[in-house]
Formats: C-alpha cells, structure tokens, sequence
C-alpha cells in the first residue's frame, strides 16, 4: 500500500489464507425472521358508451374508477418501516401502529377516457382522444426493514485475528452463530440508536421509507389525428400524440450528501440525529416526478391492391423524465440537492424513426397478368415477397464515474500529484472544475450510433393435393449485413472510456422454413 505524499508500507492480510485456513475476520448473514408476505386488493369498475350524435360526429365517453387499498402484512410485526420524522422503525400492527402502517387509502382514482370521430368530408376523418390510466405501488420490496430483515454480523478486532461469538472462534467448519431475533418493544417503536442490538447495528442499516401519503402515479394520454384517403388507395394520416406523467415513482435517498466532499459527515439525517443518525442510504419508495412525451407521427398506407401492400410511417418524438428508466426500482441518480438537473431526454429516446415495410405478390401465375399457366406458373406462382426497413437515430448516453481523471496527472483533488508532468495541459470544457461546485451538464446530452437495418423474406404455398398444401419461407436478417453499434463505454474510470466495444445485432443471418398443411 502506497500512502500518497507518504512512506510506503508493505503490510498486509492474504485473505485467501485465511480462507483456506477456515480462519475469516469476519462473518454475516441475512435473516429473515418471519416470511416476506403481504396482501393487496385491487378493485375495478367501469361504464363506457359509444354515441353516434350525426351521421358525421361520433362520442366515445367512459369513466374508469380504480381502487388500491395499502397493502397489509400477512400477521402482525411483519412490516418494518423506517420513519425519517423520529428516526425509528414502526412495527405494523404491534401497540397502536395499524396494519397498513398508517398509509393513506385513495378513493378518488378516477380515470376517464373520450374519443371523438368527426367525417369531415367523404375522404377526412379526424380523430381525438383523451384517457388516464392508474398503476399501483410498483414493487414487491415493501416494508421489510429491521427486525423483519435481521444481518447478524460479527467482526473481528482488528485485520489479524479471527472472528469470535461469545469468546469463541467462528469458522466456516462450525457453522455460521446461530441467529439473534430481536425482541420487538410493546409500542411497537424501535429507536435507531448506535447501540447495537445483538449483532445488528442499527444505524448502519440500509433502509427503505414507505411514505405514508403516497398516491397512485397515473399517466394522462391525448392525442389528435387527421386521416385522408389519397388517389391510389393511398390513405395519408398525421396524428400529435403526447402522454404526461403525474407522480412517476423515483427511489429518493433521503440520506445522500447534499455538499461534495465531505463523505459520510455530509449525511443530512445522521447530522440531524447525530449520533444516532443513519450511516447508509435511506431509500424514499417512491417520490413523485413527472415524465413527458410529445410526438408527430406521419403515415402512409397503401391498400392491397394488385398484391400489393406498404406501409411507411415516420415519428418525430422526445421523451422526458427526472429518473432512470427501467421498472419501479428506477431512482434519482445524478444530485438530489438539485433536482431539475435530472431533467432530460429518457434513454429510450430517439428522435427520429423511420419504418417501411411492403409486401407484394409476384405478377406471375394463375389469376396474375404473366405466366398464368404451365412450367412457368409452377416456377414463378404464387410467390410473395416483403421487407421491413427500419432507420432510428442514436440513444441518449448517460456518464458516470468518479474522480476527474480525462488529462494524465491531474485527479479530483486542486493539486498535482508529487510527480509533476510539464507536457499536461488543462483547456476549457476539460479542466476540473472548483471542488463542490456542481456542473450544469444534463444527465443525458449527448448520442450514440444511429440504426440502420434491411430485412426480406419470400413465402410460397404450394398446394400438394385438395387438403393438403407446403409451405416455404425464407427469411433474411439485416440483408445488407451493417452493423449496429452498441453505444460506448460512459464511465471516466474505465480504460475503455469512449470506446464502442460491441454491437446490438446487425449480424447477416438466414433461416429457411417448411410447414405441411393438412
């Protein structure tokens, strides 16, 4: 080990030693004490109707009401809540603490939903709509913290000594101690003390905050369209479609520094309840954000007509969010003191899409203009032939990692390393910025590679006898064999930082199908 700016020392543990000596320094152990069981009931109802107030104008109003109760445990003392107003854990259903924790029951989950159709004319129509849609508590992971969730933990004095219980050296051998339950006060409240209890210590726990007055997110959805049929049986549609999200749950860390630098010092509730404040993440499940998305959609659709068929379809869309995509765990990741500045384009974004896909059956054989009979109609019949060709712009890149590390010889820290190197330079956007001072890039700024893809495929049926037929499909993926690049490594630490290491697909490939009919 090399202390920086200071002597070098060369002590150290052969942890794999002390593996094979069945000698650890120290041991620890999830325990659930009771099962991880809960229920929730979820109720529905609705009315809907459609009106034909003119032979041009058409109403589709209806209301959905939807009902989600807290979710309860199977028994009591079988949820744990970490209270962030008293740092102490609320025992559901022991003393005066209800079941459902206390959490307030929403009656007024109302959705409703209206189409409109107006025929303009005997070629227009346009179309609108506009619908809510509720979703309940995201997750499976409730409130399930200490004593429900028990780490017995036992640690040795010092690097090189072995773990010991009650006087006693631990190995693996001998089994793991045998587990501490935790005995549950009669009111119900566990204080966050830095005593421990047993083996656990409570203000180095993980915990998760349920909070009490959490509401149903929902997403409002609208949008307008104009269809008009076209000579050629083309038909030409152009629709706005926009949703926004309301209370879009985020996983917030109450416990996150608010001022760099300062590590564990910078927890604001271990400084509120100093020394008995929490030393690790106190997850807030779920705080509300708000998402958005606008988009114009165009297409044109060519009606089968003489075997042929093709839709092309473009969208110009952006998608905004607070939090990183994914499912219910998806959390509030860049700086918690400033919110807004996790604002930006969703990772699924992509600006531009371009679709166009056509089918067509080949002009020859019976009932077609060529070859309508003989060898001919037995080679070239029946064919058909279709391609999908897909054109995407990139995805938005998301950047991580610690220390500033982009010029050799300069780190996080205001100073040079003791080895001064005259040939580093520090310019503009790649200079360090003043310690503590938060940046102003957005989470998502920048793109990576765009997607271009070509696939085909040929199908013939051949009938064999009056029920019986066979048939044939071959199908080709990424015709043109371009790769689609995945998008580069994002993180500063890594030695790969900016390089694209891999592909999403764009591999050629074929397969070759048959399938007897009878």
């Amino acid at each position: 080990m090399n202390l920086k700016n200071g002597p070098a020392t060369s002590d150290q543990v052969n942890a794999v030693a002390s593996f094979l000596l069945d000698m650890p320094n120290s041991v620890g152990r999830d325990v659930p004490i009771v099962s991880k069981t809960f229920r929730g009931t979820e109720l529905f109802s609705y009315v809907q109707d459609t009106w034909q107030v003119t032979r041009k104008l058409t109403l589709s109003p209806g209301l959905r009401w939807e009902f989600y109760p807290p979710f309860t445990p199977k028994a009591a003392g079988r949820f744990s809540n970490y209270d962030p107003n008293t740092n102490s854990l609320v025992i559901a259903g022991v003393g005066g603490n209800p079941l459902d924790l206390g959490r307030q029951t929403n009656y007024k989950d109302f959705a409703p939903r209206f189409g409109i159709a107006y025929r303009m004319t005997d070629r227009t129509v346009v179309r609108a709509g506009f619908a809510m849609s509720y979703f309940p508590y995201p997750d499976n992971d409730y409130a399930f913290d200490f004593p429900v969730l028990q780490n017995n933990a036992f640690s040795a004095a010092n690097d090189f000594t072995q773990v010991q219980n009650a006087g006693q050296p631990v190995s693996m051998s001998g089994g793991l101690p045998a587990p501490i339950v935790a005995t549950i006060p009669s009111n119900g409240i566990i204080p966050v003390t830095a005593t421990k209890v047993g083996t656990t210590s409570l203000v180095d726990q993980k915990y998760t905050a349920v909070p009490l007055n959490f509401r149903e997110p929902y997403v409002e959805s609208w949008n307008l369209a104009i269809q008009r049929a076209l000579p050629g049986k083309f038909v030409l549609e152009a629709a706005y479609v926009g949703n926004h999200g309301v209370d879009v749950p985020a996983t917030f860390n109450l416990n996150a520094a608010t001022v760099a630098n300062t590590g564990q010092a910078g927890r604001p509730l271990l400084q509120r309840f100093a020394p008995n404040g929490p030393t690790n993440d106190v997850n807030l499940k779920y705080a509300g954000f708000s998402s958005a998305y606008h988009a114009l959609q165009v297409k044109m659709d060519h009606k089968l007509s003489a075997g042929f068929l093709m839709t092309t379809a473009y969208t110009y869309g952006k998608g905004l969010g607070f939090r990183t995509d994914g499912g219910g765990e998806g959390g509030i990741n860049i700086y918690v003191a400033n919110i807004r500045i996790n604002y930006a384009p969703m990772t699924y974004d992509r600006r531009h899409t371009f679709v166009n896909s056509v089918i067509y059956e080949l002009p020859f054989g019976r009932g077609k203009p060529w070859l309508k009979s003989g060898a001919g109609q037995w080679i070239a019949g029946g064919w058909q032939v279709s391609t999908i060709l897909t054109l995407m712009t990139g995805a938005p890149l998301v950047f991580s990692g610690g220390p500033f590390k982009i010029l050799h010889g300069i780190n996080s820290s205001p100073w040079f390393e003791n080895t001064f190197d005259p040939t580093t330079k520090c310019k503009g956007p790649f200079c360090p910025g003043t310690r503590g001072v938060l940046g102003n890039t957005p989470r998502t700024a920048f793109r990576g590679p765009g997607l271009f893809n070509l696939d085909s495929s040929v199908f013939r049926r051949f009938a064999l006898k009056e029920r019986v037929g066979l048939e044939f499909r071959a199908e080709a993926f990424s015709v043109t064999n371009t790769p689609q690049f995945s998008n580069p490594n994002t993180n500063f630490n890594s030695s790969s930082f900016g390089f694209v290491k891999g592909t999403n697909g764009g591999n050629r490939s074929v397969q070759l199908g048959a399938k007897l009919t009878f």
